[in-house]
């Protein structure tokens, strides 16, 4: 009977492995049979129960005049001339069911709340089609529903993207408490991973391979990897095309400057919103195999712990992952809400009297103001789609006089419309107030060609002050 060098325990003379500590005491193969399993197993609970003690101290040599090599604690090789080794401490096994259980309703919200803004991009696509245009009005309440809509899925993508860090952390840090892989990147990569650019459009998919691997109880040849999943494949695939129609759709939609810019911006996003919708319903199924996966392999490794640990939140754990779903549920659900409503105001109607007028600052849209609305946040030259509303009596910029319409058939060119819309603004502002007691220059908002397509025939004539004033200079009359 030889001893353990770690532990001192006996052990027959053709032992693998120590059966108290788990100590591999021959050269054993890289295969993860169940022998090496029960090993790991071993060794892992030896080091639980003597925590603090990070290595072992080999006996002395007893003097011998012909000392035999003796077996190394590593793989049989001859030992190494030091008088202490070290093994690294593995990260424990902690179940992930509780995790999974609220980001999947999350995940499950994000697909929702994705089909709903696509729904909401296709209906904007056909109010932008100049064949079926249905007013101006139309578009303005089209805008409202995307922008409400988007604040939504802001809020939603924001609640599953923490909940899917924590899951997916845990769950490569259970991977190494198993051991049946070599970790190639430390813990820390599954969640730095998805910010680092470039990166990120694989490294989180490596992380994913090896918690997929190292989940994998089969016994495989030394020179072949356990084989990754379609599943894991087709979701990271769906991940980067929706990524990619994404960040296109965004560039496309804040460079449109024509009508048939915007249709394609739109039509661009309404493919990106199926193909997230896509990866959402992939990832649902990722987390589900993993989580089961992981359970079943921490059985097999760590025994009746495992079991008693499954038991323990399976069951008793069902109230605490009510408390956790309500309590995600309700922090998620406010956000949303505070979203949704923050978003809505920022285009709604501005807030009035009765008599029509404006009594608290606010955004609207530059074909919502009326006669008599006092302005601010006006820039000469760009195209205008909002403006600020503040009650006359507070400092503002300019003041809406009056306006027409123009002629219908086709667009007479800017130039034309440009001109038209000088004579006739400046003329009324002169009607309003003499330009030389308060400083004030003809200002007016006029269609644009693609404007122009979406039947858009208004201009709206502005007096702009040189020095922001306070007080009206029109009277308080408004047209119902």
């Amino acid at each position: 009977m030889e001893e353990c060098g770690r532990c001192g325990t006996a052990v027959e003379p053709d032992a693998a492995w120590c059966g108290e500590c788990g100590l591999a005491l021959k050269t054993t193969t890289a295969l993860p049979t169940p022998e090496a399993r029960e090993a790991a197993a071993r060794e892992q609970r030896w080091l639980e129960e003597h925590e603090g003690v990070t290595g072992w101290m080999r006996p002395p040599e007893q003097p011998d005049a012909s000392p035999a090599a003796k077996p190394s604690p590593a793989f049989g090789l001859p030992p190494a001339p030091r008088t202490e080794w070290a093994r690294p401490r593995r990260a424990s096994y902690k179940p992930i069911a509780l995790r999974a259980h609220i980001l999947r309703w999350w995940l499950v919200a994000g697909i929702f709340v994705n089909g709903a803004v696509t729904v909401l991009n296709a209906i904007h696509l056909n109010v932008l089609d100049a064949d079926n245009f249905a007013g101006s009005d139309a578009v303005v309440a089209s805008d409202e529903r995307l922008v409400a809509g988007g604040a939504a899925l802001l809020a939603t993508f924001f609640v599953s993207t923490i909940l899917w860090l924590l899951w997916f952390h845990r769950a490569y840090r259970n991977v190494e408490s198993f051991g049946l892989v070599e970790m190639r990147f430390g813990t820390g990569w599954a969640v730095g991973g998805w910010f680092v650019p470039i990166l990120n459009w694989f490294r989180p998919k490596q992380i994913a391979n090896d918690i997929w691997r190292g989940t994998d109880r089969r016994p495989f040849q030394w020179w072949a990897e356990p084989p990754v999943a379609p599943l894991v494949h087709w979701w990271w695939a769906a991940w980067l095309v929706a990524n990619l129609l994404g960040n296109l759709s965004f560039r496309l939609i804040d460079d449109a400057r024509t009508l048939d810019a915007e249709r394609t911006a739109v039509a661009v996003d309404i493919a990106a919103g199926i193909s997230f919708v896509v990866a959402g319903v992939l990832a649902l199924r990722f987390v589900r195999a993993v989580t089961e996966r992981e359970a079943a392999c921490a059985a097999a490794l760590h025994g009746a712990e495992a079991d008693a640990e499954r038991v323990r939140t399976g069951r008793e754990g069902r109230g605490r992952r009510r408390v956790a779903t309500v309590a995600f549920t309700l922090v998620g659900a406010a956000a949303l809400v505070t979203s949704v409503a923050v978003a809505a105001g920022s285009l709604s109607s501005s807030d009035r009297d009765a008599t029509g007028e404006v009594t608290e600052r606010s955004t609207v849209s530059a074909f919502e103001v009326r006669r008599g609305d006092c302005l601010n946040g006006l820039d000469d030259g760009t195209e205008i789609r909002a403006v600020e509303v503040v009650p006359c009596e507070r400092a503002h910029q300019a003041e809406v006089l009056s306006g027409f319409r123009l002629q219908d058939g086709a667009f007479p060119g800017l130039r034309a419309v440009v001109s038209e819309a000088d004579r006739r603004c400046g003329a009324r502002l002169v009607a309003a107030s003499p330009p030389r007691r308060h400083g004030a220059v003809p200002f007016f908002l006029h269609p644009t060609r693609e404007s122009w397509a979406l039947g858009d025939r208004v201009v709206t004539c502005i007096a702009s002050f040189e020095v922001p004033m306070r007080g009206a200079l029109s009277d308080r009359r408004r047209r119902p």
